[in-house]
């Protein structure tokens, strides 16, 4: 069930929202979404992404505090392509696709065309500098810094929280890009998110060990055929066994029955 006392945060009327599980997810395009980050900008007013795979789904049925995070934000998307597969099994289908990778990229895009300036958050040490430089490099006139951020805990508490938000505010960032990992990015953002006078930041996971280079993304026919957590758990068995193979098959199970009773009825009652 949906928290009935979490209230939605302020952000432009998407189509239609689309509900899998505990989880309330916007109908929108990539486009639609990176005209709404650019209106944030302008106006400078905060506005917090959260990018939906069935992992996330699973992490919401037991947090109440992760839930409450998700329905407040700004926007809701879906990133897995079995959560789009859930949702037109609901008769609901959910657009497109978006994901971290497609939001960092976009947003490189929209930096460079209007200046706006980006931080990186998150990831192991040194890693969300590198790929600070790597970006700088690779798009002349983009203005980024990377920090890890230090030790954070699970609830997404940091230890030295007040110079961390600080340095991200004089740098004056206008998107904030942060690599913590559910809930824990989603929990630290919601709580910062004003303080670091950033317009628009999101949680995007694993996204900087790919654009560093130290962790492959899978071939594109792959991630178009849904197999992208495949290729993820055959190059990193370590890092994605447990959440693969044993904690996200019961969530995917529970969602896609729900989603076909809530079909099933809706015909019934037509």
């Amino acid at each position: 069930m949906l928290d009935v006392d979490a209230v939605r945060g302020d952000a432009p009327a998407a189509p239609r929202r689309v509900q899998i599980g505990d989880v309330l997810i916007d109908a929108v395009h990539l486009d639609e979404l990176m005209a709404a980050v650019q209106q944030a900008c302008r106006a400078r007013t905060p506005l917090q992404i959260v990018t939906v795979n069935i992992d996330f789904i699973r992490l919401a049925q037991r947090s109440r505090a992760f839930r409450r995070v998700i329905h407040e934000a700004a926007w809701v998307v879906p990133d897995g392509r079995l959560v789009l597969w859930v949702s037109r099994l609901l008769g609901e289908p959910l657009p497109e696709q978006i994901t971290g990778h497609d939001l960092v990229r976009e947003s490189i895009r929209l930096a460079r065309a209007h200046g706006h300036r980006m931080f990186l958050l998150g990831g192991m040490p040194g890693v969300a500098a590198d790929v600070a430089r790597r970006l700088e490099r690779e798009n002349p006139g983009l203005c980024v810094q990377g920090d890890d951020g230090g030790s954070f805990s699970a609830d997404g508490d940091n230890e030295d929280n007040a110079a961390l938000v600080q340095r991200i505010r004089e740098f004056e960032a206008d998107l904030l890009f942060v690599a913590l990992g559910a809930p824990k990015q989603e929990l630290w953002l919601a709580r910062n998110l004003h303080a670091t006078g950033v317009s628009v930041a999101v949680g995007v996971g694993g996204v900087f060990d790919t654009l560093s280079g130290r962790l492959p993304r899978a071939p594109r026919w792959m991630q178009v055929a849904g197999l992208e957590s495949l290729f993820q758990l055959l190059i990193a068995p370590r890092r994605y066994a447990r959440r693969y193979v044993l904690e996200d098959p019961p969530t995917l199970a529970r969602v896609a029955w729900l989603a076909l009773v809530t079909r099933v009825t809706r015909k019934r009652r037509a």
